[in-house]
């Protein structure tokens, strides 16, 4: 029998997406269903006594691609004695370029190893403060807390949830150093404002762009904006490297001091001159990661497409409202997100609750803000701190299934769950 990524049968294997000339770009998925987790079992209406297997549907699934294909770079790299940083990150790099406009990237193990990076690259430390929204990720704060200095929180904009600017503005202080504005689900935070309260002060503008690789800014691919962004290539996100990281900059000093720094700060005569990680990205990965690239417009397609679907399935619903994208925006759709108001006819964790029992998974996102997550508690400030959008965003958010090759018959399962508990 045929077989795919890991051995999985080939037969398993959803359908290629293509992109809009046609070309095949990409197959399937990660681990036939079966794999992920229990199944849900119902009575079928059809047949009274009888029970009807359903698959667990996962929030998410990383959309792999094309399993010959990877074989043959597989085989490439494993010819090569050089099996990190070499070939394939060079040409994920250049694709990347292409893809952002940015002038220089550097592919580095995580996002997390990115921001870190980031934040050390601009001698970030004890004493310095450092401006972030909340409702993110937990790396977003923790890389600042690695090099010792204050992360300090900030609300977010209502409906769009990502960085307020006149909140920004309002807690700089002599020890402001950085900004770390964040894409939010795919959605970018409003960078022209941002960018503009930075210049004014003279700071530095760290993107958090974990999730908005494929999104753009007033019809500007996201990757070449501030200093620098750091973009996530995780399992969760659109494009994947299985794991990984991207940093994209315009300042090629700053892009020839963050490449020595994934290497633990080796300069070019082996003297180690600065602080580093080790954060390479091997060949596998960036082999990986540079045939998802190569799809990712297919695939950002894909999604809005059954993003579309949801909210044409769900709207009017009491109390609940979707993720606002503004018009000068476009998002990666990284995530599907209701916000559950408080004349919702149930509560998020209920709704959570109600359809992990009908085998669906879903996921309170970002839940807890960073600003109520024990790691942070003895921030300054951060005691009693109460950020009223950010606080209603992390309570109410409720992740819904979304991946580049889910079904529609899939999207209509969430539907009928998610109607059956708050219609």
């Amino acid at each position: 029998m045929a077989t795919g990524l890991g051995g999985i049968p080939a037969a398993t294997v959803p359908p290629i997406i293509r992109d809009p000339s046609g070309n095949s770009l990409r197959v399937g998925s990660g681990p036939p269903r079966d794999r992920l987790g229990p199944a849900h079992r119902e009575r079928d209406e059809n047949a009274p006594g009888d029970l009807v297997t359903l698959p667990l549907l996962p929030i998410v699934q990383p959309t792999l691609p094309d399993t010959e294909r990877l074989l043959e770079d597989f085989r490439a790299v494993l010819g090569n004695p050089k099996v990190t940083v070499g070939r394939y990150v060079k040409e994920l790099e250049e694709a990347v370029i292409r893809l952002t406009g940015a002038k220089h990237c550097v592919a580095v193990s995580s996002c997390t190893a990115g921001l870190m990076l980031a934040v050390s690259a601009f001698d970030i430390g004890p004493g310095d403060e450092v401006i972030l929204p909340p409702f993110t990720w937990t790396s977003t704060g923790l890389c600042v807390l690695w090099r010792g200095a204050t992360p300090v929180f900030v609300d977010v904009e209502p409906g769009r949830f990502t960085l307020d600017p006149a909140a920004f503005e309002r807690a700089i202080t002599p020890r402001t150093r950085a900004v770390m504005p964040v894409t939010v689900f795919g959605v970018p935070p409003e960078i022209d404002a941002i960018e503009a309260i930075a210049r004014r002060h003279g700071i530095r503008v760290i993107y958090d762009t974990a999730q908005g690789l494929g999104s753009t800014y007033r019809g500007r691919p996201l990757g070449g904006f501030g200093d620098v962004e750091v973009f996530s290539m995780s399992p969760t996100k659109v494009a994947t490297s299985i794991e990984g990281g991207l940093l994209t900059t315009n300042d090629a000093a700053l892009a020839e001091t963050l490449g020595r720094m994934r290497d633990y700060g080796k300069a070019a005569d082996g003297d180690i001159d600065r602080l580093g990680l080790s954060a390479r990205q091997s060949e596998l990965h960036a082999a990986v990661g540079l045939r998802s690239v190569e799809a990712l417009g297919a695939c950002v397609a894909a999604r809005s497409r059954l993003t579309t679907q949801y909210r044409e399935g769900l709207r009017g619903l009491r109390g609940v409202s979707f993720h606002e994208v503004p018009a000068h925006t476009t998002t990666s759709w990284n995530y599907f997100t209701l916000f559950l108001g408080p004349e919702a006819v149930s509560t998020t964790q209920a709704v959570h609750d109600a359809l992990e029992a009908q085998g669906i998974q879903t996921k309170r996102y970002f839940y807890r803000a960073l600003h109520h997550q024990t790691v942070f508690a003895g921030v300054p400030g951060v005691a009693g701190l109460r950020l009223p959008v950010a606080d209603y965003a992390s309570a109410s958010g409720l992740a819904l299934p979304l991946y580049s090759h889910m079904g529609d018959g899939d999207v209509a399962r969430v539907i009928a769950a998610v109607r059956g508990v708050l219609a």
